[in-house]
């Protein structure tokens, strides 16, 4: 009996649901996971899980045997969990993978990306990000100038230096992203594409980089048309917004691109951009149509 059956069978006969079996250790999706053998969590993880189910699990072995042969599989999951916003998943699916073990360069940097970027949502610890993302960066073998996971590293440390209000720092990354930001090169990728775009767009429209802003956004809806994906529409679309009003005071096509921004939002149930998006209509109002 292979582990995820012994753990989903013993728990069974224990009358645990998984959010019982979860609690205190991890979260119930990631049982639910384990269960149907889609992730295999740290060591740490699975002796908790062993001992509140009195089992024996000899978790090195696991470790040591779960082989790289199921990575381009298990980033593939990483990539789903990570869209869903379910971090600790992401960082639970990869613990056991060892970077200096896969001989695929993409492979690796793509290994590497999602651990540090899902551990960062997790620990919300800045300056450790910072470093693997300066380390991903500066051991690229890669042969492939720009790839999406420099890019995405590059994309990163701009925005977690906007967070430190290091702006020079942000904007030096930032401005690298944007000279390597090449629509064509999403096709495949068509999610992370979008999701640099947003935030090239979110960045320059912080600095009053109106212009660069506008680009952004043109970049990532080139992107969203050829690709016939939708991730990040609604932002890219109230980002338009923001732009036509810094950049027409009123004059331009705000009142358009906040419905479509609207529609994508209510789509994807995006409440978070709703507010956004009734608040700025609700100044827009109070003000007579002028835009501070």
């Amino acid at each position: 009996m292979d582990i995820s059956q012994l753990i989903k069978n013993t728990r069974k006969d224990k009358r645990l649901t998984q959010a019982d079996l979860a609690q205190g250790i991890t979260t119930q999706a990631t049982i639910s996971q384990l269960e149907k053998n889609n992730v295999l969590p740290s060591s740490k993880i699975l002796a908790q899980i062993a001992a509140k189910l009195d089992i024996n699990i000899d978790a090195k072995n696991i470790k040591k045997n779960h082989s790289n042969k199921n990575l381009k599989s298990d980033l593939h999951t990483a990539d789903m969990l990570f869209m869903r916003y379910q971090d600790e998943e992401v960082s639970n699916l990869l613990a056991n993978y060892d970077s200096d073990n896969v001989e695929d360069e993409i492979e690796k940097e793509h290994l590497l990306f999602l651990k540090i970027q899902s551990r960062l949502w997790v620990t919300k610890d800045f300056d450790t990000a910072i470093f693997g993302f300066n380390n991903l960066l500066q051991n690229s073998r890669s042969d492939q100038n720009n790839n999406i996971f420099q890019l995405l590293s590059l994309t990163e440390l701009g925005a977690l230096y906007e967070k430190k209000k290091k702006m020079t720092l942000a904007d030096f990354y930032f401005q690298q992203v944007f000279q390597a930001y090449d629509v064509d090169s999403f096709q495949d990728v068509s999610y992370w594409g979008l999701l640099i775009a947003t935030d090239m767009s979110k960045y320059f429209i912080n600095t009053e980089q109106f212009d660069l802003a506008n680009q952004s956004v043109n970049y990532g809806l080139h992107v969203s048309l050829e690709s016939g994906t939708f991730f990040f529409v609604d932002s890219l679309y109230y980002a338009m917004a923001i732009i036509d009003v810094n950049l027409h005071k009123m004059s331009g096509n705000y009142d358009e691109y906040l419905t479509y921004a609207e529609s994508f939002a209510h789509h994807v149930n995006n409440d978070s951009l709703l507010k956004k998006i009734a608040k700025l209509r609700t100044e827009i109002v109070k003000n007579n149509g002028e835009f501070d």
